[in-house]
């Protein structure tokens, strides 16, 4: 599942289980090996009871948010005892009412009343549609239950789920943009529909019936029931695969009739990543039956067939006509290189494409309210994470990279463009991609091959004279990562520009000193003063990732040119503003606010100076990616109305007096929650 930083009603969770002996059945397509990374490993410290079953986890130091703490094992449990034989399956920890019980039931084709993939809808601020996929298996003869708690309790359900999820600790929750990253564990989580119900009251459970045999639907419960108990609790989980969807399609894929005939399933990096591709995959393999009625009304006894619904799309990005958002890789001319020089560059190129969707999905995941954390946190863990992947392709090619720099490109802009799309079979890319992706041979020997960074700017303008006709407040116009390749000394620079329109929003920030009250940002209807804020984390060397990671405001500045240096080919603000302290500050976040009485702690100034209007601009801020602190900010302080520091309307000592206190208030503002605020101002909608 996807989902484009989005705090999503679903649960995903990560898998850390014991293997157990069992019989393998029919088995799985070669796509749906688990990275060998542990991310959970056994530890009876993290136990809650005394069943013996519980099977406890502790996350790895894999785990980037949740290492050293325990899997919640309250609510996570991997399938444990599983014994398939003479179509009989056996097990514990099947999930029922809130307990946990030994599960009996019949696998044998006979018994299979009928299967269903099931879609759960997320719909979020009616723009995105996350979703979860499970696949339920409804039984004619019921299974029985005997409760692992209570020796006297036993039970009888119709149904077994399969539903793969994320785990996590417990009293955490999911999170859409953690999931994108190594922090969540995956489970299989074997339980009935009741249980399930109890996870998600509210949200109706769809139901597309499988044209399936009963023989298939008894194999697929089976394999279902193996790969349960195989993966346990200890592999990672993921937004992009493995996910909830992406399993289930694994599972189908491994039958006999349909195996090795179809692509590996990919969660679609858009809108609606889960629901609609999931119903589309389930076409394409010829398996769905019908759509019949939700759980919720079959369980009030409603029997009915519907229809299907048609794929719903709205755009996340600023629509240029004549101009389809596309990946546009920039490559330099191979020609000129020695074969091996040009394969280790080939090579590059193909793991920047495979992590294309992380850095998409990142970005994505950061403009969503619902992404249950703070955008500057997002943006910075994806910007960071790619430049952790990035480095172990590089180190591995250093030996092999020219002797004389060269520069390879990879855009994500409005683009036009008549070349032929590239061609990505075989890259492993672990998402489907909404947009085209081309490949164009730019000479930076030849001043005309140039051009292409003037079109690439120029979708960027385009983006944002789109986006600054809409009512967000922030939309993505472009994202760059541009590599300097060259042996010994290699360069990345990944960057993200969001327009920002007109806006007057409440902003809470203050001291005894001072207190600011709304956020205003000007200057967004036209190009000249279009104002922005740029996000750069530049990397050099391979060895050690830098912590450090640029925000800049101002008026967007296109994409810097050949005089830039190492920066050419990267995105700017413009910086050179003349003499008009007004233009610049229509391009920048004005925080507005007044002075408290106390302020100066000088009783005569005082007086004078309650009440009085002030206002605080940031030009770029410096942060640190492993402290989430400021390290260093450039800012503008002034009275209001802007004076630029002069004295026009007070006296020089009122002007140094009250800058004095204002700059007590920037170096507090030093702790990250200044651009958390800020970010999520901009970036959510």
């Amino acid at each position: 599942m996807l989902g484009p930083s989005f705090k999503l009603a679903l649960r995903r969770e990560l898998f850390v289980a014991l293997f157990t002996t069992c019989t393998v059945v029919g088995g799985l397509p070669a796509h749906a090996q688990l990275s060998p990374s542990l991310m959970a490993e056994l530890d009876p410290s993290c136990a809650k009871t005394a069943d013996p079953d519980e099977a406890s986890y502790r996350f790895t130091s894999h785990s980037k948010k949740y290492a050293g703490k325990c899997v919640d094992s309250v609510r996570f449990r991997a399938i444990q005892n599983l014994r398939i034989a003479n179509n009989t399956a056996v097990l514990n920890n099947y999930q029922h009412e809130r307990d946990f019980w030994k599960a009996e039931f019949s696998t044998s084709p006979e018994n299979i009343e009928a299967v269903y993939f099931q879609v759960v809808r997320f719909p979020i601020l009616g723009i995105v549609e996350a979703g979860h996929a499970q696949i339920r298996f409804k039984l004619k003869q019921p299974a029985q239950l005997k409760s692992q708690s209570d020796a006297n309790k036993s039970a009888q359900v119709q149904d077994v789920l399969i539903s793969f999820e994320a785990t996590f600790p417990e009293g955490e929750k999911y999170n859409f943009a953690l999931g994108a990253m190594d922090n969540f564990g995956l489970i299989a989580r074997v339980m009935s529909m009741e249980q399930k119900r109890l996870d998600s009251p509210t949200a109706p459970f769809e139901q597309y019936e499988l044209n399936l045999t009963a023989e298939e639907g008894s194999q697929l419960l089976r394999t279902a029931l193996s790969r349960a108990s195989s993966i346990g609790k200890r592999y990672a989980y993921n937004t992009l695969r493995p996910n909830c969807a992406t399993e289930a399609f694994d599972l189908l894929d491994g039958l006999d009739r349909l195996k090795g005939k179809f692509p590996p399933f990919l969660t679609v990096i858009s809108n609606d990543p889960v629901a609609q591709p999931s119903i589309t995959g389930l076409r394409e393999r010829g398996i769905l039956k019908q759509r019949v009625q939700n759980y919720e009304d079959e369980q009030k006894g409603i029997i009915k067939t519907l229809e299907v619904s048609s794929q719903r799309s709205v755009p996340l990005l600023p629509q240029v006509p004549a101009n389809p958002w596309t990946l546009v890789v920039t490559l330099p001319n191979l020609q000129r290189l020695s074969p091996s020089e040009k394969d280790a560059i080939l090579k590059v190129r193909s793991h920047l494409l495979r992590q294309a969707p992380l850095l998409v999905q990142g970005l994505g995941s950061a403009m969503m309210s619902e992404v249950g954390g703070d955008a500057s946190t997002v943006v910075i863990a994806s910007l960071k994470l790619l430049q952790e992947r990035l480095a172990t392709i590089l180190k591995e090619s250093n030996d092999l990279l020219p002797q004389n720099a060269q520069a390879l490109g990879l855009y994500l802009v409005p683009f036009k463009t008549d070349s032929t799309q590239t061609r990505l079979d075989g890259l492993g890319i672990p998402a489907a991609l909404p947009f085209a992706v081309t490949d164009v041979v730019v000479d930076e020997s030849i001043a005309r091959s140039q051009e292409i960074y003037y079109h690439l700017a120029e979708g960027t303008r385009k983006a944002g004279d789109v986006g600054s006709q809409a009512k967000d407040v922030g939309y993505l116009m472009g994202t760059a990562i541009r590599l300097k390749l060259q042996k010994n000394n290699v360069q990345v620079r990944s960057q993200l520009m969001v327009g920002l329109n007109n806006q007057k929003k409440p902003f809470t920030m203050s001291n005894s000193q001072v207190v600011f009250h709304e956020n205003v940002v000007t200057g967004g209807e036209n190009r000249t003063t279009r104002p922005v804020m740029l996000v750069t984390h530049t990397q050099l060397g391979v060895n050690q990732i830098n912590p450090a990671v640029d925000i800049e405001f101002g008026p967007a500045g296109g994409i810097a040119g050949s005089l830039a240096g190492d920066a050419f080919g990267t995105y700017q603000v413009l910086k050179q503003f003349g003499t008009s302290c007004e233009t610049r500050s229509s391009s920048t976040p004005t925080l507005n606010g007044v002075l408290a009485e106390s302020a100066l702690g000088k009783p005569l100034l005082d007086g004078f100076l309650k009440g009085k209007k002030v206002s605080f601009q940031i030009m770029n801020v410096k942060m640190d990616l492993g402290q989430q602190a400021i390290t260093n900010m450039d800012v503008k302080i002034n009275t209001w109305p802007v004076t630029c520091m002069s004295d026009q309307s007070v006296n020089t000592q009122f002007v140094q007096n009250a800058n004095d206190m204002l700059n007590k208030l920037k170096a507090e503002a030093r702790s990250g929650s200044l651009m958390q605020k800020l970010m999520k101002g901009f970036l959510q909608r």
